[in-house]
């Protein structure tokens, strides 16, 4: 059924004052046929949200991290002096030695796009000048020494388009065009006939060019990728494929995910559609909405590979009751509470088998998170000689109400006292009574049951704050159909 979804494949200077980015989110044919495909999970993303993650990442850790590792590039040109003269300059290797910590502001509206407002008061940058006089035809000077470039308030007005990977994984925000306008600019050699000719420099044209390469340099800076992959482990991963474009709302963006948990080494579909979101408009600063579909998209993978089959023996019980699984005893273990296993399979330690019966399902309404799924156990005895006797099979039908909490920037989700329904399919040793069958139950549950469970409520999944932010004034609400992350990015 979903072969026709989309590719799946296994599986990112502040100059100053005012930068104004406008994104450009075009609409192509690269994702055309997913319109008709609902999402399994929707990202809202706000202006704050989109304002304090500029701040710290591209204009912050992620530049810092550019700018160790990049020179800008070299600047060279000719420009007149006050006079009549002329100067031809080059300036190299060239590195910005620190600058004030921007001010980001973001404003989204369907007509313009994305608009960022960056303001940095001062930049300062160091490199090598090499300066040439002329007068007419007359070269009057050859000059090199190194030489500090103070900018200060700067603002420059850039576009930006979004561009989907080939495989849809991955989405880069590109700069295109750009307008840089420069209020004050010094230049200082500390090199005494450097400077005297420098003062003869037209500031005007000189702040012009400056311009148009920072205007470069920032189309370099300010690129930046995201990966949509999120694996749980190295083999499970969440397939969170772009959908299509960013639908740009007022106010915020929205994004479109596939939204399907999947197995690295299994290239089949779950088979099944998500249902359509009714539309809805944030509440925090990052909302995350997941529908049934991703969570029975993992119920799926869970009954594929077998994560909740294993076999649960007299080695697995806590020290001090290995007998609980003996079919002979004195007080209490398995042959006291089936007498008919006692009397027929003597001596013996009975061994009992876990297995799904089918996927776990999710259902979510405005009033709950349920989550419902049936599981079978077969006890088997075995003797000291190594052979084994089937003693009886059940399965058993759960339904548990489930919490999702947020927590530590990490959704975890808390299941509830399930309801349960046991029924006998088949047994070798006479009627089960179910109170017993719960004992037994309970006891084989220990081994991998209750500590996915215990994962689920305490370790939980991140997600995705990143540093230095924490998840703040989280809140959940549940939909027909999908459950509602909302939080705000508070700075740690």
């Amino acid at each position: 059924m979903l072969e026709s979804r989309l590719k799946r494949t296994r599986g990112r200077m502040g100059l100053t004052v005012v930068f104004l980015a406008v994104f450009a989110f075009a609409h192509t044919s690269i994702a055309s046929v997913s319109l008709t495909i609902p999402p399994g999970m929707v990202v809202y993303c706000t202006e704050e949200c989109l304002a304090m993650w500029y701040t710290e990442n591209m204009f912050g850790e992620e530049l810092r991290a550019k700018l160790n590792n990049t020179r800008l590039p070299d600047i060279s040109g000719n420009v007149s002096s006050i006079l009549w003269s002329s100067f031809g300059y080059d300036y190299k290797n060239i590195t910005l030695k620190n600058y004030t910590d921007p001010e980001v502001h973001v404003q989204i509206t369907e007509e313009k796009g994305i608009v960022m407002t960056v303001i940095v008061p001062e930049m300062s940058f160091e490199g090598n000048f090499i300066l040439t006089h002329s007068i007419g035809d007359w070269n009057q000077y050859n000059g090199m020494g190194n030489c500090s470039l103070s900018l200060r308030k700067t603002s420059v007005i850039m576009e930006r388009k979004t561009i989907l990977g080939s495989d849809l994984e991955a989405i880069t925000y590109e700069s295109l065009n750009g307008n840089c306008s420069i209020e004050e600019l010094e230049i200082v050699c500390h090199h005494q006939v450097l400077d005297e000719l420098l003062a003869q420099i037209d500031r005007r044209e000189l702040k012009r060019l400056a311009d148009d390469e920072l205007c470069k340099s920032y189309k370099f800076l300010t690129e930046t990728t995201f990966n949509a992959s999120y694996h749980f482990t190295p083999d499970i991963y969440l397939d969170k494929t772009f959908l299509d474009q960013p639908i740009i709302h007022h106010g915020y963006i929205e994004v479109h995910h596939i939204g399907e948990v999947r197995d690295i080494s299994d290239n089949e579909a779950f088979r099944s559609l998500p249902s359509p979101m009714e539309p809805i408009s944030p509440e925090r600063m990052k909302d995350y909405r997941l529908s049934e579909y991703l969570f029975n998209s993992f119920g799926n993978i869970v009954h594929k590979r077998q994560l909740l089959w294993y076999t649960y023996t007299k080695a697995d019980l806590p020290q001090g009751h290995e007998s609980l699984l003996d079919t002979s005893c004195e007080q209490h273990c398995f042959g006291t509470l089936f007498p008919t296993a006692g009397n027929n399979h003597s001596n013996s330690t009975v061994e009992l088998k876990v297995s799904t019966a089918k996927p776990l399902r999710v259902q979510i309404t405005e009033a709950e998170f349920r989550v419902n799924f049936t599981l079978e156990m077969a006890a088997q005895a075995r003797r000291e000689n190594g052979n084994s006797t089937f003693l009886f099979l059940i399965s058993q039908e759960l339904s548990a109400k489930v919490d999702v909490i947020i927590k530590d920037s990490k959704i975890h989700f808390e299941m509830q006292h399930p309801d349960s329904n046991i029924k006998i399919i088949n047994s070798a040793i006479g009627q089960l009574s179910e109170d017993k069958l719960l004992t037994v139950v309970e006891l084989a549950y220990q081994k991998v049951l209750v500590s996915a469970l215990a994962y689920f409520r305490h370790t939980g999944f991140d997600l995705g704050v990143p540093h230095p932010f924490s998840a703040a004034r989280s809140e959940v609400k549940y939909n027909k159909g999908d459950v509602l992350i909302m939080f705000d990015y508070l700075k740690e």
